[in-house]
């Protein structure tokens, strides 16, 4: 073969193998943007926090995360709050139901006797212990009475207080330590646990009490094996024993309490085949800033960011649907003294619970923290559609109740949250004439001011792990000193109590919570408190992560769902996220004016180099510590346009030229399609506005088409890697293009694969003058005319991509920053777009590849 053959044939096979080059690579960058696949494992970073994996003593979060994974218990909660069997079986129907029906009723009306007071549970026997061992009702028990025993220093007896002789084991319990004479049969066992059978265990309660089967679900309920356990907790050189005894679908890999927890699911376990994943990896990182950063460069699937981080989040429109949030069961509210005689006039109660904003209380203290309530009960717990309040009487124009009033004295724990919250009830109660003393109170003498009755109002906090607003209910039930009192405002009402008592007997979560409205609304109508604010759960997580649910009940319920294949959720997010967003007035207080001049220099000395732009701009943010990614998208735009304007001064004339094609461009384009095909002919003006509108044309289709993989790349540093190997490979590709025997001019087909190619290039990493240029050269197209067509194309490109961004976020960068990064990008842009010129006329064009793979490699691997 000749060398005249050979350089045809190297052309011809350079024009057909450039599509599928980077096709191939869409395809490799989007698995680097796209999160961890099937089979893969999923990365958490936490603060360091106490660790036990110990289900009866887990308290902090972590804990309680890790024991939710490793134990299972009788029932869990499903991801929109109700009940399901997990070491439990769903009842067979009972003779005489209708089948149909019988599946239907929620779990706890399956299992529990029609007052609340019998729960009958069949044990799955598939699921087993980590040792092979199937689980059996013995196990049960064992773990159950371990929550009552004073020796295992439990804080979650109450979960099964209710049971028949669970307090009397208890204090057997406690007399033996203490030598003291002891019940036999108490301290034998709780009597209100009955073995059935091998596979079939009942609880007997004291007093009915339908929520008891919602306690269950807790990771303090999770089951251990008897013998093993006792052996285990007897072994004092074993560290976290109990944690590879589980019977859970998780088993501990690795266990490390100051560096990571690794957990790999089980093979065995009845839930494997809804599991995603192969291994769970939680870090332990002791900065809070370390782990953001982790979750920036994608090393981690979600943060819960500390509460001094929050704010910034929610203020980040790029992760806007990625923000998880739902409020706590747990409700702030401002008590009454009923033992004074002021606050048993309703009207008193009722001025000051109208005179109170808790709207402007919650978003004053911290909207990204807690969110204003109306009643007891955050309505994410409640699962009935409709709730009709009760009405409420009038107070009477003529009547002034803040005259005369002593000064009141208002007591509060201390902390930031409720100092503030205190400061804005002086504020209010001052529009009306009232003057407070507020206390803020360590705990201890808190405590004993609620239970000597110190005060006449109080800054009072309902907190209950339990997912069963029962728990919060109890605030008003049973006065403080009374076992399992926490009334401490003394509230008194029969018909409230009655409502509650009746709850108690119901079994079936939808027709409880119906009775538990019921109640909150006769507490409005009382006015026997003033609901404040409830605190809000709230998460971050990476697109990616998308196919995962969450359930918006506390963490270890959270935990316990996410990792199974379902549908997605749809959030309640605190009620004034949007009004927070709309306040916004810039990307981030760290973009500075420095920031933006270093931004808009690397921004005009990269966008006409062949090194990409975006991909040296996110790769400079990572460096500088900023949040990155696309919540610089429109500053990064308006980088664009600094070097854009250059563009216009530097082509300046092909412009004239242009304008005077767009005038000519109707009629010649009529003429043009009357005229025979092989005469068709159009002026170089319009021919090359017509390439320009062609390219435009291809490129805005693909970016439409592909918008969402490639904004997804956005934020990734690997992808931003190998794209900036593949720009490297396409200038070497070019590189040859100098031996080509006839370089031609542009043509409609030529004109649509530059257009495409641009597409491509809006990838961070993937060089869009050197993607143009490059096939450009490639297909043929003479150096000076690659050049210019590539940098006019641009135009409308960029134009395009700037206007739409500025629709969607204006107001959302700082001023001053963006002028300065704009003006540097502009002036720096005309000095490289003459040098870049300069090395495509001396055919230097490739030598950027050997800067730009490198690069890559660097960044891939090490970055």
């Amino acid at each position: 073969m000749n060398p005249e053959d050979r350089t045809k044939m190297w052309s011809r096979l350079q024009t057909r193998l450039w599509p599928a080059t980077v096709a191939v690579s869409l395809i490799l960058l989007g698995a680097c943007a796209s999160g961890p696949p099937e089979g893969s494992e999923l990365t958490f970073a936490f603060l360091p926090q106490p660790l036990t994996l110990d289900p009866a003593r887990c308290d902090s979060e972590l804990d309680r995360i890790l024991c939710t994974l490793l134990y299972s218990r009788l029932v869990r909660l499903n991801l929109d709050g109700i009940l399901d069997p997990e070491l439990a079986v769903e009842p067979d129907c009972p003779a005489g139901i209708n089948p149909e029906n019988w599946t239907d009723l929620e779990l706890e009306r399956q299992i529990a006797a029609p007052n609340g007071l019998i729960f009958f549970f069949q044990i799955n026997p598939k699921v087993r212990f980590s040792n092979g061992r199937p689980v059996s009702v013995r196990d049960i028990r064992y773990s159950f009475e371990r929550l009552m025993d004073p020796l295992t220093q439990s804080p979650y007896g109450w979960m099964i207080q209710p049971i028949l002789g669970a307090s009397d084991f208890a204090r057997a319990k406690e007399d033996q330590i203490k030598n003291l004479p002891a019940d036999p049969i108490a301290l034998d066992r709780i009597v209100g646990i009955e073995e059935i059978d091998s596979s079939t265990i009942r609880f007997r309660l004291t007093d009915p009490y339908a929520p008891f089967l919602h306690g269950l679900s807790l990771p303090a309920a999770g089951i251990l094996p008897a013998t093993e356990s006792a052996a285990a907790i007897g072994d004092a050189t074993a560290q976290f024993p109990l944690a590879r005894l589980g019977s859970g679908p998780w088993e501990p890999e690795s266990i490390d309490p100051t560096r990571e927890i690794v957990l790999k699911a089980k093979e065995n376990h009845p839930a494997r085949a809804f599991i995603r994943t192969e291994r769970l990896r939680f870090q332990i990182v002791n900065d809070s800033e370390e782990i953001e950063r982790l979750f920036l460069n994608e090393s981690v699937a979600l943060i819960d960011p500390v509460p001094e981080q929050r704010a910034k989040w929610l203020q980040n429109p790029a992760y806007r649907e990625q923000i998880i949030s739902a409020t706590h069961p747990s409700t702030t509210l401002l008590g009454f003294n009923f033992r004074k005689p002021l606050f048993q006039n309703l009207r008193v109660r009722r001025k000051i619970r109208e005179t109170i904003d808790p709207s402007r209380i919650a978003n004053d203290i911290g909207a990204h923290l807690v969110v204003a309530c109306e009643g007891l009960l955050p309505r994410n717990l409640i699962h009935v559609s409709h709730v009709s309040r009760l009405p409420e009487i009038p107070l009477s124009p003529d009547e002034n109740l803040g005259s005369g009033w002593p000064v009141l004295i208002l007591i509060s724990p201390a902390g930031t949250l409720f100092s503030q919250t205190a400061e804005h009830i002086r504020q209010d109660m001052a529009a009306i004439g009232v003057s407070l003393d507020i206390r803020l109170l360590e705990q201890p003498e808190y405590e004993q001011s609620l239970q000597n009755g110190d005060f006449d109002l109080a800054i009072l906090s309902v907190n209950t792990l339990s997912p069963d607003p029962r728990e919060m209910l109890s605030i008003f039930l049973i006065p403080e000193g009374v076992p399992g009192g926490r009334n401490v405002t003394r509230y008194a009402n029969p018909d409230y109590d009655e409502i509650v008592k009746q709850s108690d007997m119901t079994p079936g979560y939808r027709d409880r919570s119906r009775l538990y409205l019921k109640a909150e609304d006769l507490l409005r109508l009382d006015c026997a408190a003033v609901f404040l604010w409830h605190p809000v759960d709230f998460r971050v997580r990476h697109k990616w992560l998308s196919g995962f649910r969450y359930s918006p009940f506390p963490s270890q319920v959270t935990w316990n769902g996410m990792f199974h294949e379902t549908d997605e959720k749809q959030y309640e997010r605190p009620e004034d996220l949007y009004s927070l967003e709309k306040r916004q007035k810039r990307i981030s207080s760290e973009l500075t004016i420095a920031t933006a001049v270093i931004l808009g220099f690397v921004q005009g000395l990269t966008e006409f180099l062949p090194i990409s732009s975006s991909g040296h701009l996110k790769i400079l943010e990572h460096l500088l510590g900023l949040p990155g990614g696309a919540q610089y998208l429109f500053f990064d735009c308006l980088l664009h346009v600094g070097t854009l304007l250059a563009v216009l001064l530097f082509y300046r004339a092909d412009l004239k030229i242009l304008l005077k094609g767009i005038l000519d461009a109707p009629k010649e384009y009529v003429m043009y399609f009357k005229t025979d095909k092989k005469e068709r002919k159009l002026s170089q003006p319009v021919a090359f506005l017509t390439y320009i509108l062609i390219g435009t044309l291809v490129t805005g289709v693909f970016g439409l088409i592909f918008k969402d993989i490639l904004e997804l790349l956005f934020d990734s540093l690997p992808a931003v890697g190998f794209a900036l190997i593949m720009t490297g490979v396409l200038l070497l590709a070019a590189k040859n293009a100098k031996k080509q025997l006839n370089p031609s001019d542009l043509s409609f087909r030529t004109a649509a694969k530059i257009g495409l190619a641009q597409g491509f290039a809006i990838i961070p990493g993937l060089s869009r003058s050197g993607t143009t240029i490059a096939v450009a050269l490639i297909l043929g197209v003479r150096r000076e005319m690659a050049v210019r067509f590539s940098f006019l194309l641009s135009v409308p490109a960029i134009g395009g991509a700037t206007l739409l961004e500025a629709m969607e976020t204006t107001r959302q960068v700082a001023l001053i920053p963006a002028v300065a990064g704009t003006v540097t990008a502009f002036l720096s842009g005309l000095l490289f777009l003459w040098f870049l010129v300069l090395l495509v006329r001396k055919e230097r064009f490739h030598v950027f590849a050997y800067y730009t793979i490198p690069l890559g490699l660097l960044v891939l691997f090490g970055l």
